[in-house]
């Protein structure tokens, strides 16, 4: 039987990737919530975090995120956590 891994789906682009390429948050009181153990979580890309193109933006509005609060969250000002899709 072959090796299974999860897959998730990115909530802005929709694009499935493997778990482990994404970022997982929860939202708590309209606030982004990291390391989580358990419970439903949402995912993000580091392309669509990256990203400054209007229909992204969009998205973000769409989940009440805002962008610039999650880059500083993943990537800490640097790339040091960030995971290629």
């Amino acid at each position: 039987m072959k090796n299974s891994y999860p897959i998730r789906m990115c909530i802005i682009c929709k694009t499935r990737f493997k778990q482990e390429n994404l970022f997982r948050f929860w939202l708590k009181n309209k606030k982004p919530v990291l390391n989580l153990k358990y419970g439903r979580s949402s995912y993000i890309c580091s392309n669509c975090l990256n990203e400054d193109k209007k229909n992204t933006k969009k998205a973000f509005l769409k989940y009440g995120l805002i962008q610039e609060e999650l880059k500083e969250i993943f990537l800490d000002g640097e790339s040091k956590n960030s995971r290629n899709c």
